[in-house]
């Protein structure tokens, strides 16, 4: 640390970034970020960096990841390294997902609808996948529906059932704020009941729809937040207990 502070303090000098008589140990402090709700972002993280206590993936307060530890995953715990694939070409969709998941990627996130995966082309994208080890998740606001019906066929077909993670993906929340898709909030209860079927989830909540507005972190926050809470009072309206309702996120 010492080593990176004096480097880096002298080429802050050198940009005037950093008065010539401020110690080396400010050099930190001068390249300290915040963000638009005043949270500091250093530029460095060291063994000694406090951090608050996050808990396991997994569990309280759930901060990060879906697997605990102990879980027959462990090279992976916390982190799901998923790739997106949205070429009309299905073929070469199907290439792509095979040379990904060879080469470290656990789950699959498509793009389903006009101008990416088509519906019909959902079972060759995934016919050499092993759907029951990799998790899919879809992302397909026009047509969430048949998207989730498609991907439900590839599993009665395959006979299997979904990874742990699997999402069929319904947000029509998602799609009001951003303009494009199918706002029928009755979408959601219709997908979740689907996915329910099959042990997987059905509904998404995906905060980049605000961040890609200019949302700030503790506004990307609230609106997880009052996304989520929607989401279940929806499917506990559609006479689902809260416990399974939960399940479905």
């Amino acid at each position: 640390m010492p080593d990176w502070e004096k480097a880096t303090a002298q080429v802050l000098r050198k940009m005037r970034r950093l008065d010539d008589s401020a110690p080396d140990s400010e050099a930190s402090t001068a390249l300290t970020r915040r963000t638009l709700d005043g949270l500091a972002i250093t530029p460095l993280g060291v063994p000694g960096t406090a951090v608050p206590a996050i808990g396991e993936p997994g569990s309280a307060p759930f901060v990060r990841g879906a697997t605990s530890a102990g879980a027959g995953n462990d090279d992976i715990v916390g982190w799901d390294i998923r790739a997106w694939f949205v070429d009309p070409d299905a073929d070469v969709t199907a290439r792509d997902v095979l040379t990904d998941l060879e080469n470290g990627v656990n789950s699959l996130w498509l793009g389903v609808g006009p101008g990416s995966i088509e519906v019909d082309a959902l079972p060759s994208v995934l016919e050499k996948v092993f759907v029951d080890l990799a998790p899919v998740v879809l992302d397909a606001p026009e047509i969430p529906v048949a998207a989730a019906e498609a991907l439900d066929r590839v599993y009665a077909d395959k006979a299997v059932q979904p990874a742990s993670g699997t999402n069929f993906g319904a947000d029509p929340i998602g799609a009001l704020v951003r303009g494009f898709g199918d706002t029928d909030l009755a979408v959601a209860a219709t997908v979740a009941d689907l996915a329910k079927a099959r042990g997987a989830r059905g509904v998404v909540v995906d905060a980049t729809a605000v961040h890609d507005q200019g949302a700030s972190d503790v506004q990307e926050l609230a609106y997880s937040m009052a996304a989520g809470v929607a989401y279940l009072r929806l499917l506990v309206d559609a006479a689902r207990s809260p416990g399974a309702s939960l399940s479905g996120f």
